[in-house]
């Protein structure tokens, strides 16, 4: 699937997640601002801006800032299973381009709760969780 369809799709789910957030302003910060999410074991990068209280992908190739993390950690922060900073500072969650940008970016994810998600999601994220797990130990185990 191309970048920009990630983006569009990534951008309307956080549409719907912040709802309240946007109208109240609190993503303001991130107006004209790029900011990517990018996932190191597949080929997704997403690039989000926000325009007039909304997020949209963003056509820009670089982004101001950029979050970076395994399939396999992003999930284990949507189902708060690990905290951010924790993967931050085990290098497993990285950060690049404005620094400050990124940090507002990995709060942002730290912000989502899981209730908020719609209910198929929330049902599938810890099986989605058990089977990524299952799948490093499998590769771990075939890789000595």
């Amino acid at each position: 699937m191309p970048s920009r369809a990630h983006s569009l799709v990534l951008a309307t789910a956080l549409n719907r997640l912040f709802t309240d957030e946007l109208a109240d302003g609190e993503f303001d910060f991130l107006e004209g601002k790029v900011f990517a999410i990018e996932v190191r074991d597949a080929p997704v990068c997403c690039r989000i801006t926000l325009r007039r209280d909304r997020f949209s992908a963003s056509s820009r190739d670089k982004a101001d800032a950029t979050v970076s993390a395994t399939v396999h950690d992003f999930l284990l922060l949507m189902a708060q299973q690990e905290d951010p900073d924790t993967l931050f500072f085990q290098r497993r969650l990285l950060i690049s381009g404005e620094t400050d940008l990124g940090l507002e970016v990995k709060n942002l994810l730290d912000a989502v709760d899981p209730e908020q998600l719609p209910a198929v999601v929330r049902e599938l994220l810890p099986r989605a969780v058990d089977f990524s797990q299952k799948l490093l130990q499998l590769l771990s185990t075939r890789s000595k």
